[in-house]
């Protein structure tokens, strides 16, 4: 089936490893989404970039990438989901977790982003005011953070 109507949403541009690297999601078909990456083959944030693998590294929504202190590298997207990079950087190399807090079954549900400041990981995603399932039907929306000494949390 032909991929209609594409979009590109939420890219992101970072530096690892001597190159810039773009994570994005693919949405197709309404709200279909793939997530994939470009690297830069000249280690030049002007590129040029070509993709990391054929397909799609993961799917749902708003892909990004993460270097921990210790050098490893962690796919990161959707409300939360993590998992570690292999070294080539063109595949998962674990099954993926889910970053959970103590107090709630997720963060939030998109834009996940993930931070280490002294030894402790943060992370965030966006969701609608007042998180209770109802995802589109409040006010407002927010950014929420959870914190741990573990980076899969809780």
């Amino acid at each position: 089936m032909p991929i209609l109507n594409p979009q590109y949403w939420a890219p992101d541009i970072y530096y690892i490893n001597g190159t810039w690297w773009i994570a994005y999601a693919l949405a197709y078909n309404g709200w279909g989404t793939i997530n994939g990456m470009l690297k830069s083959t000249s280690g030049r944030v002007t590129g040029p970039y070509k993709e990391v693998r054929t397909g799609p590294l993961t799917k749902q929504i708003d892909p990004g990438l993460f270097q921990a202190d210790d050098g490893s590298v962690y796919y990161v997207w959707n409300n939360g989901k993590l998992a570690l990079m292999n070294a080539a950087m063109d595949s998962l190399a674990e099954t993926a977790h889910t970053a959970v807090p103590s107090t709630s079954d997720q963060i939030a549900f998109e834009g996940a982003a993930l931070r280490e400041i002294n030894g402790r990981f943060y992370m965030q995603a966006a969701g609608d005011g007042g998180y209770g399932g109802n995802y589109h039907g409040f006010s407002t929306y927010d950014m929420y953070e959870a914190s741990s000494d573990n980076i899969y949390g809780p």
